[in-house]
């Protein structure tokens, strides 16, 4: 019977569960903290690379820190492409003789995007998570992973995708503005 109440107690915070209301208001209190931390340019195709794309990573931590709490690409056009469509999108064919240009309009850009840029009114829990969605324009761009005690999750394979890029800003991660 002891074992069962200890057993009990160290579940107890685990099995705790938030309303909806509650994650939402946290996803959005992270969400108003969210800045562009972050520009790169991804490859596109297996072996040899049939375009880039770029990608912009969101954050909110300390400032000198790059933590990408969110994912949002941008193909040649510099137009935002909604999460699971990055197949459909125009890649950028030459970026050795553009990229200075396109990451230079690629943050004028975010500028823009970041007024347009909205917090979806739904979440939708995971095993480990809760998951909140980005839209722009009713389109869903990106999302926003929080644990179960409402903490965000930053993405290391994001982070390693921005670290092995050889076009990206900024290239020392000690200047990442949150």
């Amino acid at each position: 019977m002891k074992r069962l109440v200890f057993l009990l107690l160290l579940l107890a915070p685990a099995l705790a569960q938030y309303s909806d209301a509650e994650v939402l208001a946290r996803c959005q209190e992270v969400f108003t903290r969210m800045r562009p931390v972050g520009l790169y340019f991804e490859p596109v195709g297996t072996a040899r690379p049939q375009g880039w794309l770029i990608r912009v990573l969101l954050g909110g931590g300390a400032p000198g820190t790059l933590q990408p709490l969110s994912r949002l690409t941008l193909d040649n056009r510099l137009a935002l492409i909604p999460v699971g469509l990055e197949d459909l999108a125009q890649p950028i064919e030459r970026p050795a003789a553009t990229a200075l240009r396109l990451l230079n309009q690629g943050r004028k850009r975010m500028e823009q995007i970041g007024q347009r840029l909205q917090l979806a009114n739904w979440i939708v829990p995971e095993a480990q998570a809760y998951r909140c969605f980005l839209l722009v324009d009713g389109r869903v761009v990106g999302f926003l992973r929080l644990d179960r005690r409402l903490e965000p999750l930053p993405e290391p394979r994001w982070l390693a995708d921005y670290r092995r890029s050889p076009y990206r800003w900024p290239r020392d991660e000690t200047q990442a503005n949150p």
